[in-house]
């Protein structure tokens, strides 16, 4: 639940995290706590921004359209929505989370001019619209990104258990 980002001296500290008897931390866990909570910040925002680049354009081409929900509606969401996987996947890292926010931020601050200006005038020409298409085009990215990551992670799931499988096995003998 709640984590404290100091602890007081009669909990043990392990040596050199604590500075005084206060139990205040030292210099370099301060500065990786503040440097770690700006970047979960920006995460957090992130993944935001992502949510209503995805809603802008479902509902701009979902309003347009007036049809049943097809399959190739389905994967343009799961496109939309890669983002935010590959934001979870890469959450420690702090240098992608920055790099994708370099996409992210100015193709939210672009859905947001062309929805509103969708909303207000009916204004629907696709071709101007480039945000639409950098999103779809970074999710589709991501999208592949993300099977990759989740495939290397998985294989190297297999292959750790089959190893221990092994160990165990050699170890009954």
């Amino acid at each position: 639940m709640f984590e404290p980002r100091w602890r007081l001296p009669e909990q043990n500290a392990p040596i050199g995290e604590v500075q005084r008897e206060t139990g205040e931390p030292s210099a370099p866990a301060m500065a990786e706590s503040r440097g770690r909570g700006h970047v979960q910040s920006l995460l957090r925002l992130l993944i935001l921004m992502q949510i209503v680049i995805a809603m802008s354009i479902i509902l701009q081409v979902r309003v347009a359209s007036f049809t049943a929900m097809g399959w190739l509606d389905v994967i343009n969401g799961l496109a939309l929505l890669g983002p935010i996987v590959l934001l979870v996947l890469v959450r420690r890292i702090n240098g992608l989370v920055i790099l994708s926010a370099l996409i992210i931020i100015p193709v939210c601050l672009g859905r947001l001019y062309y929805f509103v200006r969708y909303l207000d005038d009916g204004y629907s020409l696709q071709m101007g619209d480039w945000a639409t298409w950098v999103g779809f085009v970074f999710g589709y990215a991501t999208l592949c990104i993300d099977v990759l990551v989740v495939s290397v992670r998985s294989l190297r799931l297999v292959f750790e258990g089959a190893q221990r499988a092994i160990r165990f096995h050699r170890k009954e003998r």
